[in-house]
């Protein structure tokens, strides 16, 4: 059994858990500051936020931490998003 700590986001809806209970591995981005939520404890075969703790585990080890919802890639267009933009400036010009 290893104990985790789960923080919030203070903007939008994301989530993070780590072995470190100041959150300092947590990263900078989108989620606002990280603010403390709960103590965990994960015991091996467990499911917790729709990880297994496996999962958990490796990710804390591979990055200091796990985020959910999984967030989006970001500065990475897809071709989708680049026939969306084209599309929306091909409408914006017949206007």
């Amino acid at each position: 059994m290893a104990k985790y700590y789960v923080f919030q986001g203070t903007t939008g809806s994301g989530r993070a858990i780590t072995d470190d209970k100041s959150g300092a591995k947590l990263p900078k981005r989108k989620f606002g500051e990280w603010v403390f939520e709960k103590e965990i404890d994960l015991k091996p075969g467990e499911n917790r936020i729709g990880f297994g703790a496996d999962e958990i585990v490796a990710g804390v080890e591979k990055d200091g931490y796990v985020l959910w919802p999984q967030p989006k890639e970001e500065n990475v267009l897809t071709s989708t998003d680049v026939l969306n933009t084209n599309f929306n400036l091909e409408a914006k010009k017949a206007r």
